[in-house]
């Protein structure tokens, strides 16, 4: 305004979807006025502007809305909260329908998806013949899609067939981090009885920040163990499961706390204690009593007297020195977790 005449109006919604700003040269004594806030919505949910929207009258539209608020494709209702004459309200209403619908001061919205995807994509890994992706019905069982799936018997451990789901995963690093915790818990709030027991405790301390830090890099593999001597389970799929179909192999794999973790040709004569012997012997902080057999359908054999087959994995497991640390057995506990759901021990 100047000397009490509009000589300009700028609409910065013009700004601010479009990108134009009129030219304009200001003088001295010139007022900038900003008017009052118009009606307003709020706007969340599954949209690409989560905002609070100003109309440039009483009311709009859904439709209208809609173009500012741009709604994910995925939407299918829209609720939405308010008052009017009779009182306050809330509706819920298909998002064609939403469209008609006149929107008022104070409306709050909330774009939803309520229509679950009835087709779920599956992935197949391993040793396969074909596409590696298949779309499918939510409902359909394993059983089902493994007659689609073509392999080569000669190549294909089709009776160690086994899942990683992304669900199972979530829990087991759910479960891992728990006890982290538990453990941090433990040693951080044990009571001292004298300086030199609060030194050792804050030494301890040290240690098992390190150990919990490496341990929460652990990746879980979410396996779900499905076969069992030639029994495949005929379990409901969900959406991002990976059908793993192992190759045959006959090798045994060693690793952890050994001199040379490696690969070995598998040998019927030969004892879980002869590969690790071949696997240059027990490192410094191998445990002998803690060894893993992970089989190739998943299934993990805690018994290191029993007899391996081609394709499984011999994991020795740390020792834990109960002269350091005192949280022995909660160490050794979550190890286990570790060695089970990501089938590696650092």
């Amino acid at each position: 305004m100047r000397n009490n005449k509009v000589i300009q109006n700028i609409d910065l919604y013009d700004f601010i979807l479009n990108g134009f700003l009129p030219k304009f040269n200001f003088k001295d004594n010139d007022v900038i006025l900003v008017e009052r806030q118009k009606a307003t919505v709020v706007v969340s949910g599954s949209v690409r502007a989560p905002f609070r929207f100003e109309f440039k009258d009483e009311q709009t539209s859904g439709e209208e809305l809609s173009k500012f608020a741009l709604p994910l494709a995925k939407v299918s209702h829209v609720g939405i909260v308010g008052d009017r004459n009779h009182g306050p309200f809330s509706v819920y209403l298909p998002f064609n329908e939403f469209k008609e619908f006149t929107l008022q001061d104070g409306d709050r919205l909330i774009f939803n998806d309520d229509i679950r995807a009835q087709i779920i994509d599956i992935q197949v890994a391993g040793s396969y013949l074909g596409p590696s992706y298949f779309a499918v019905h939510k409902n359909t069982r394993l059983h089902d899609l493994l007659a689609h799936i073509k392999i080569d018997k000669e190549l294909a451990d089709y009776e160690s067939i086994y899942i990683q789901r992304k669900s199972v995963a979530k829990q087991q690093k759910e479960m891992i981090d728990q006890a982290l915790d538990r453990l941090e818990r433990t040693i951080f709030t044990s009571p001292a009885s004298s300086d030199g027991e609060a030194k050792i405790r804050a030494e301890e301390g040290k240690m098992i920040l390190e150990f919990t830090k490496r341990a929460r890099q652990a990746v879980p593999l979410g396996k779900v163990i499905i076969s069992d001597q030639g029994k495949v389970a005929n379990i409901r799929l969900e959406q991002g499961d990976v059908i793993y179909i192992p190759p045959k192999t006959d090798l045994i794999q060693v690793a952890g706390e050994v001199l040379m973790p490696q690969a070995l040709v598998y040998n019927p004569q030969a004892s879980i204690e002869d590969y690790i012997a071949w696997a240059g012997g027990y490192s410094e902080r191998a445990n002998y009593d803690e060894i893993l057999v992970i089989h190739a359908n998943g299934m993990i054999d805690v018994d290191a007297s029993g007899t391996l087959k081609p394709g499984d994995q011999v994991l020795v497991l740390p020792k834990v020195d109960t002269k350091v640390l005192q949280a022995v057995k909660d160490i050794t506990q979550i190890l286990y977790q570790i060695a089970i759901a990501a089938n590696v021990v650092n």
